[in-house]
């Protein structure tokens, strides 16, 4: 059993570093206290030397120090962490929160749903070593959803930034087999989007352009950090799904039927202060989601193929009960429309399914949709819920539990236990 329930530790703080935004806040709270970008910025200033912050605003600087200013992200390009991204992201949250050391307080800290057990172990290794905390739960991002819903068993669709990832968990603990994951995630709509908008005619040839380039040369690598943020708003204000209605067929399946009705204008403000009107656009990016995608583009499947899929590698008797818990999180959920375009889809996608376990209880589907706050931050809400709950210390590891058996032991520990 963890040793670290101690009176001298204070609050356990639930820790959500997602590939775009981080979550930071205490266990029990129904929101995170701070939610920042998880990138950061650095830069060499010539009368104080390298400095850095979190890329949540624009730094005060000089112009010549401003074109020096470098954006890193969390994971490099070949998906490795940069612990010195990392670092600052966390030490950031530790300051937002008002608290003074990592010793102080155990952290519950949130994982990829389809990380291995390598990627836990190094961070264990982190956050012991480097950190200082006095103890550790590690937990993958689609079990913290299915406690935050109160299911055990559930199917969750994860549409986060860089992907979407489709997972079972069946009493409590994600089924390693049944993880899905297409990289067609919200950056990629986002960027599509910005795109498809930067060629309206009132434009002209300067495009869309964020704040940053209307006050003076910046790094590439900062450019491209404020383009994808710029991408992500315009997304959140003027994205939305179309409305599809089912409709039978010939034969004993039903399939998704008509073209949507013509979408409203929506208007956007831009960074220089003109307004930008969208029709169509604002819709037709979402259809990437609910398409299945050509071979030469990567051949991704829509998002109601990989929930099948991932149900499709589970035994047939928990079928009934999968269909019956569909979990849909992440900050792309937010769309206007988007859950009820999914459940819809899926429903029909359900219908035609050559899998007969699947096919027999299509009629079941069913999509918990929660409040589109605690959609956002799925992960971090069940989070806060476990970190709370001081009967399941067997979920923890120790700092003594570290230095006696190593950082091997935190495979062993988590969701591997029924909450």
């Amino acid at each position: 059993m963890a040793t670290f329930c101690d009176s001298t530790f204070v609050g356990t703080l639930v820790v959500d570093v997602g590939a775009v935004t981080t979550r930071v806040g205490y266990a029990g709270d129904d929101s995170p206290r701070a939610i920042y970008p998880s990138a950061v910025c650095a830069w060499v200033d010539d009368a104080g030397g390298p400095q850095h912050g979190v890329l949540e605003h624009e730094p005060k600087l000089s112009p010549e120090t401003f074109a020096r200013l470098e954006a890193r992200a969390m994971t490099t390009r070949s998906g490795a962490v940069d612990e010195w991204v990392l670092r600052g992201l966390l030490d950031h949250g530790l300051q937002q929160l008002g608290c003074i050391s990592w010793a102080a307080h155990p952290v519950l800290l949130t994982e990829p749903t389809c990380a291995d057990s390598s990627m836990r172990r190094h961070t264990a290794e982190f956050m012991f070593e480097e950190m200082g905390v006095p103890a550790l739960c590690v937990s993958r991002s689609a079990e913290l959803v299915a406690v935050g819903v109160g299911a055990a068993t559930a199917v969750v669709l994860e549409l986060g930034g860089e992907a979407a990832t489709a997972a079972v968990v069946a009493d409590g603990m994600v089924m390693t087999r049944s993880v899905q994951r297409s990289p067609f995630g919200g950056v990629n709509i986002a960027r599509t989007l910005m795109k498809l908008a930067s060629k309206h005619p009132s434009l002209g040839s300067t495009g869309i352009q964020p704040a940053c380039t209307l006050r003076a040369p910046c790094h590439v690598s900062y450019r491209v950090m404020r383009d994808n943020e710029l991408a992500r708003d315009l997304l959140e204000t003027v994205g939305r799904c179309a409305e599809f209605t089912v409709r039978p067929t010939k034969g004993k399946h039903k399939g998704a039927a008509v073209a949507p009705a013509p979408a409203p204008t929506a208007e956007y403000t831009l960074p220089d202060g003109r307004t930008l009107e969208l029709g169509e656009q604002s819709t037709s990016v979402s259809e990437h989601l609910f398409n299945e995608h050509p071979v030469e583009a990567g051949g991704l499947p829509p998002l109601q193929a990989l929930v099948l899929n991932s149900i499709a590698t589970t035994d047939g008797d928990l079928h009934k009960e999968l269909m019956r818990h569909v979990v849909l999180t992440g900050g792309m959920t937010s769309m206007p429309g988007l859950p009820e375009r999914f459940e819809a889809e899926l429903r029909a996608a359900a219908n035609a399914s050559t899998v007969q376990s699947i096919l027999n209880v299509a009629h079941r589907t069913t999509l918990i949709n929660a409040h589109p706050h605690d959609r956002r931050h799925g992960a971090w809400l069940g989070g806060s819920i476990l970190g709370s709950l001081g009967s399941h210390h067997e979920l923890w590891m120790s700092r003594a539990e570290y230095e006696e058996y190593g950082a091997s032991l935190i495979t062993r520990k988590g969701m591997q236990y029924t909450w």
